[in-house]
């Protein structure tokens, strides 16, 4: 997992330094596990602003002195713009992962305590693996 916060970290970053990526983006808050809140309020201030300004992102925040020392922590990752379609692939792979596994972990848990037959199991199962 800290590989995918690092990834979603790198991206926030790239973001903050070529704020017009944010508009191309394929990413949605779902992707973000760890800062899915800061990428809303990027989303949010760069659509407002179109630019991001640090003391101007700290103003429009109820507490500024923390969202300037969480925004100048993610701004201290360090990640190449010139990259990001790279950062945004390897993040969309890694949800898609973490989503298979969590989706087979949960059929997994409705076999063992007997809400589906071994058959149906299987089926779902096919499902699931014929999707990646």
């Amino acid at each position: 997992m800290k590989q995918y916060e690092l990834l979603e970290r790198s991206i926030l970053n790239c973001f903050i330094v070529e704020p017009e990526l944010i508009e191309k983006t394929k990413l949605e808050s779902k992707h973000f596990k760890k800062h899915h809140r800061l990428f809303n309020f990027l989303k949010d201030f760069y659509k407002r602003f179109k630019t991001f300004d640090i003391s101007l992102m700290g103003s429009v925040c109820t507490n500024p002195s923390e969202a300037i020392d969480y925004i100048a922590d993610i701004i201290d990752t360090i990640s190449v713009p010139s990259r990001y379609s790279l950062y945004e692939e390897q993040l969309l792979c890694m949800y898609k992962d973490f989503n298979t596994i969590e989706s087979i972990n949960k059929l997994t848990r409705k076999l063992y305590t007997r809400e589906i037959e071994l058959d149906d199991f299987k089926s779902e199962l096919k499902e699931i693996i014929g999707e990646i």
